[in-house]
């Protein structure tokens, strides 16, 4: 019976952990996207950061080269990785980058804000469950 509630609590905490660690990423992208600033920009290459040490996963990161409001022009790789080829040189794409670093820059996606709100609610129902089962079996110890 103990390691019933032990386990509950377990489950209960790290669904807690589960969720900080998927919010807070977010907030951060949230944070660079309310300073950032927009330009045009065209696809100049695409790197193929799978062949890095230690990435295990295929990852690509376009190298744009844009201009800054000041005028400055800047060519930077993106600070966000996709794990497909989405990408092709020559190809015009708006980014958004950093005010005080445009090297700090990733491309605008049309599709970035409702992959976010989905992923979140996945995450969302998955820490649902996994508390629920957590909430069951404490309860049960407690009540039993």
């Amino acid at each position: 019976m103990r390691l019933e509630g032990a386990l509950g609590l377990i489950l209960m905490l790290g669904s807690g952990l589960l969720l900080a660690a998927e919010v807070w990423p977010r907030l951060a992208t949230l944070r660079f996207r309310r300073r950032a600033r927009r330009a045009l920009g065209v696809v100049v290459n695409v790197h193929d950061a799978s062949q890095d040490p230690g990435v295990v996963f295929p990852e690509y990161r376009p190298v744009i080269l844009f201009r800054t409001d000041d005028g400055e022009r800047v060519t930077a790789t993106s600070n966000r990785a996709t794990p497909w080829y989405d990408f092709e040189p020559g190809e015009q794409v708006e980014v958004r980058y950093s005010p005080d670093s445009p090297n700090l820059m990733q491309p605008s996606e049309r599709h970035d804000d409702l992959r976010a709100l989905l992923r979140l609610l996945a995450v969302i129902a998955c820490v649902a469950v996994v508390a629920g089962c957590g909430w069951v079996l404490t309860f049960q110890y407690l009540l039993a």
